[in-house]
């Protein structure tokens, strides 16, 4: 009976699973199910007055300040023999982390996800995703869960986590930063408040056919702040911020994404930046240029963000020569950036190489003659002035392409270069075509402007895509840009 019992909660999602299952059992079968049915929910209703109530999804605690993975730690450490546990419920959608040394660890001494976040099957049945996992960690929830299993007294031993117990400073660490990188995800298409569960935001879309009625709202979309690239602050900065500082100015303005560029006097300057941009959790996105110090510590460092770079303009002639010559031009770096796993974003910064179907045509040439799948291309705002005109036909054309968009205020004739978002004449009609593309990539967000406090410059102009935005993501196009 209580074999039939277990088939029939498996099996029956619903109550008209349920009643589907009951009406093909005989007439004995039934009236055993409905005694012991009767009998364990008395005893469910006698306990729930008694016991909290199980975490609801996204909560980093339980009720009474009960840690909701304490009782499945409990059971796990009471038991001698750990057999490997099984995540291929989870690897339906996560099939990053059939690979992931953390999750594979954890997986092998029985630790498996459902032990960390909970059976989570509202989340899991969500083909929208918008409902989180049952149970999630902010930064300071980390260390207290991963002590349940790896108390101080184990960490002190072998000295390798001494720093944790004599400097102050180390103790506002998460065990996740060292031991588990991989297994924070670096692309997010939705995020949550980890403390309250809410949806924070997401990228609009959906998978399932709305419910008549039904509201969908569009959380940020492309222009959410964790998809937002700061860039062109490292020269263009009148305070002429040091790492650390400028990873702290990030830090304020919200930014988790960063494109490195540079002068020969940040060159000794390389390594401390990914490290300090690493201490505070960002990412170094994209890397201006070419220089074989800064390719070096891509690989010491384990980063392949994308490496940009202007395409080359050759000597006149038949148009497909001077795309086949400048494509040759670019080999070696195609090569290096193979080997260092990063892609390469051609960047229009004026004249031949800067039109977009000459680097549409650059682009397609090196994927199909250079195996260059890596290969993209990133599209400036401010090199494209002479595009406002035909900006819907030539963002088609490059769209399978993009890497990244970096955004500005547009005015024609380049008056002026740089003009924060939001103050130009044609930058929302051209955002607007962007949003209508269905681009999902990263959108970069400028400096740019040497005189100005780099916090100042970024400031403006997310003030600027904040009043953008909403009508952006929300009505049809209308006006320039078409």
């Amino acid at each position: 009976m209580l074999n039939n019992l277990q088939m029939l909660s498996g099996r029956a999602a619903s109550i008209n699973g349920f009643l589907a299952e009951l009406l093909v059992m005989n007439t004995m079968k039934r009236i055993l199910l409905v005694v012991c049915v009767s009998f364990f929910a008395g005893q469910w209703v006698a306990s729930s007055e008694e016991a909290p109530t199980a975490a609801s999804p996204g909560t980093a605690a339980g009720p009474n300040g009960a840690a909701p993975w304490e009782p499945v730690i409990a059971e796990w450490k009471s038991k001698k023999d750990h057999k490997p546990a099984s995540n291929s419920y989870c690897y339906v959608c996560h099939l990053n982390y059939q690979k992931e040394t953390f999750a594979q660890k954890h997986k092998a001494a029985g630790v498996g996800c459902e032990t960390c976040h909970g059976v989570s099957d509202k989340h899991s049945e969500d083909e929208d995703n918008v409902t989180p996992p049952d149970v999630m960690y902010p930064k300071e929830g980390i260390a207290p869960l991963c002590a349940v299993c790896h108390p101080n007294d184990d960490l002190k031993k072998g000295g390798k986590h001494d720093a944790l117990f004599t400097n102050p400073a180390a103790e506002t660490k998460a065990c996740m930063e060292c031991h588990g990188e991989d297994h924070r995800l670096k692309v997010r298409t939705r995020k949550w408040d980890k403390q309250t569960g809410k949806l924070a935001w997401d990228d609009g879309v959906r998978m399932m056919k709305e419910n008549p009625g039904s509201k969908s709202e569009k959380v940020g979309g492309i222009f959410a702040k964790d998809n937002l690239v700061a860039w062109c602050i490292v020269p263009f900065d009148a305070k002429k911020r040091g790492p650390v500082e400028r990873a702290d100015m990030l830090k304020r303005l919200g930014f988790s994404k960063f494109a490195y560029d540079w002068r020969d006097e940040h060159v000794p300057s390389f390594d401390q930046e990914i490290v300090t941009l690493k201490e505070h959790g960002i990412e170094f996105f994209a890397f201006w240029g070419q220089h074989e110090e800064m390719f070096k510590l891509f690989e010491k460092h384990k980063i392949s963000p994308q490496v940009w770079m202007v395409v080359p303009s050759p000597p006149d002639g038949p148009r497909e020569q001077m795309v086949e010559a400048a494509a040759k031009q670019l080999l070696p770096l195609v090569e290096r950036t193979r080997q260092l796993g990063c892609k390469l974003g051609l960047y229009n910064h004026g004249g031949w190489g800067g039109e977009p179907r000459n680097m549409a045509a650059v682009c397609e040439w090196l994927q199909k003659n250079a195996g260059g799948k890596h290969v993209g291309i990133v599209y400036n705002f401010h090199h494209g002035h002479a595009d406002i005109g035909q900006f819907r036909e030539l963002f088609a054309l490059m769209k399978p392409y993009l890497l990244c968009v970096n955004l500005n205020g547009m005015n024609a004739d380049a008056n002026p270069l740089i003009l924060p978002i939001g103050q130009g004449q044609h930058e929302k009609d051209m955002m607007r075509v962007v949003v209508e593309s269905g681009y999902k990539g990263p959108i970069g967000i400028l400096g740019h402007r040497a005189e100005v406090d780099a916090e100042e410059a970024l400031r403006q102009n997310l003030e600027g895509l904040d009043k953008l935005a909403p009508e952006l993501l929300g009505k049809p196009v209308t006006g320039a840009g078409k």
